[in-house]
């Protein structure tokens, strides 16, 4: 069922609240001072902005790090207040958060369809674990493919 934009219950919403979850990767304070296309601040209050939005929409929000007591430092300390409800996911190295099983297995447990990723660098933080979740998925509908066809 899709959500209305209008108070009259017209309008279609480009993104469903009931199937989304919010995807917030490496929002680390030691990462920040690398970033060089926006300031911190601003960096700071866009991730502030998109975890509060999770808790206003009632949306679930998965916050993950990559090596937490490494260089990278700990995750933002205002991402708690802003989503008490997010579930975090620490990571043991891997770069990629589609790599680590309990992140996946996090994102999966929802049972949300639209994910909103946001990361300290799109190119790494967003784009790997995107690239690897589409692959993931094609991967699924191949053998879904495979199956139906009777050879399976």
């Amino acid at each position: 069922m899709q959500s209305s934009v209008l108070s009259t219950g017209g309008g279609q919403a480009l993104i469903n609240p009931a199937d989304t979850v919010i995807l917030l990767m490496d929002h680390q304070t030691g990462l920040f001072q690398t970033v060089k296309d926006i300031g911190v601040m601003e960096l700071r209050a866009n991730t502030i902005a998109l975890a509060k939005l999770g808790t206003l929409l009632k949306l679930p929000v998965i916050t993950t790090s990559s090596v937490p007591d490494g260089p990278n430092g700990p995750p933002m300390p205002e991402l708690k207040e802003a989503a008490p409800h997010a579930h975090y996911v620490p990571r043991h190295g891997e770069v990629n958060a589609w790599d680590n099983e309990a992140f996946v297995k996090a994102v999966r447990d929802t049972g949300k369809k639209t994910l909103i990723m946001a990361g300290v660098w799109t190119s790494v933080c967003v784009m790997l674990s995107m690239n690897r979740r589409m692959q993931c998925r094609q991967q699924k509908l191949e053998r879904v493919r495979h199956n139906l066809n009777g050879n399976g």
